[in-house]
């Protein structure tokens, strides 16, 4: 598995891109807090394929940034069904 790591916001929060092996292109942004084009950038230079967003928890140190990711690259969104109100 391959992880990149930024810290993101006011709040310093961080948010991982997943990638199964080096190799493969297949992603996944867990906790997109803050700075969405910064972790586009991230995603681009990965040379990733976004597959998902995955959220841990709804705070919004966690999710600034999802709506924004979500769109442009046209994935699918996934939080704990206690956390999707």
């Amino acid at each position: 598995m391959e992880a990149r790591v930024a810290t993101v916001g006011p709040f310093q929060e961080n948010t991982y891109l997943l990638k199964a092996a080096p190799d493969s292109s297949g992603a996944v942004i867990v906790d997109p807090g803050d700075e969405p084009e910064r972790l586009g950038e991230m995603i681009a230079d990965s040379g990733a394929d976004l597959e998902a967003i995955l959220v841990t928890h709804c705070h919004v140190d966690h999710i600034g940034a999802v709506a924004h990711l979500a769109r442009k690259h046209g994935v699918p969104v996934y939080a704990p069904e206690g956390e999707k109100d």
